[in-house]
Parts: structure tokens; C-alpha cells; sequence
């Protein structure tokens, strides 16, 4: 199955309230992964809160994996929806690694939206282990 059909499949069942499938299958297959950025980039709002309690749930037992997603995730901080920003850098500050910090203090310098840069800086700052400011 393409990855296209694949995402569309995942993101149809999220919305349908099929979270708890939806973690066994990527807890099982972990190269499913590679459809976050994907599913957080979703118009639906429930797909992007789901995504987001995957990535939770996901996180004891697969940091490693998920930081690999870490590249493909901050590109989409120049997501031209603010939301769909905000939800990526939940993301990031959820995943915690160096290069999610590198990636959201970069952002930060380019970002124009000033509730995005402050939601970006305090997300650094969680992850950093500082205040921000």
C-alpha cells in the first residue's frame, strides 16, 4: 500500500475514534513512524490531538524512533496554518531531543507570528530545562 493511502486509512480511522488500534499498530510496526508529520499536518483537528496522544503514548518505549521524525516534523514549522504550527511544536517539545531544540530555536528566528515565536521559545525553554525569555 502507498504511503498516501496508508496515511489516509490511519488519519480516517483517528478521526473515527480508533486511537487505541491506531497505537498498537505503530507500537508493532515502528516504521509506521515515518507517517507523523504526515497525520500531525491533517486538516482534522481530532487527527492532530490524536497524533499528539500517539507521540505520548509512543514515547517510553520508542524515543529513538521518534526522534528519526525529528527532520521531516520541523519542516513543517513553515506550515502556512498556524495551528497546524502549534501542533508540530508540541510535537517537538513532547520528542525533547538536541535537534528538536536546535530545530525550534531556529524556527523561532524565522517565525513572524509572535504567539507562535512565544509558544516556540517556551517549548525550547521546557526542553532546555530554563525559563523562557
Amino acid at each position: 500500500m502507498r504511503d498516501e493511502d496508508l496515511l489516509a486509512l490511519i488519519a480516517d480511522h483517528m478521526e473515527g475514534g480508533l486511537l487505541e488500534n491506531i497505537i498498537d499498530m505503530f507500537k508493532h510496526d515502528p516504521t509506521l513512524h515515518r507517517l507523523l508529520p504526515g497525520l500531525i499536518a491533517d486538516e482534522r483537528g481530532r487527527v492532530r490531538l490524536g497524533t499528539a496522544a500517539l507521540v505520548e503514548s509512543l514515547m517510553e518505549e520508542h524515543r529513538e524512533e521518534l526522534a528519526l521524525r525529528v527532520p521531516a516534523l520541523c519542516e513543517l514549522l513553515a506550515h502556512e496554518d498556524p495551528v497546524v504550527k502549534g501542533d508540530v511544536v508540541y510535537l517537538l517539545g513532547a520528542i525533547g531531543s538536541e535537534e528538536a531544540l536546535a530545530c525550534l530555536r531556529s524556527a523561532s528566528e524565522r517565525e513572524h507570528d509572535p504567539r507562535i515565536r512565544e509558544l516556540i521559545e517556551e517549548t525550547a525553554a521546557e526542553i532546555s530545562g530554563g525559563s523562557a525569555g
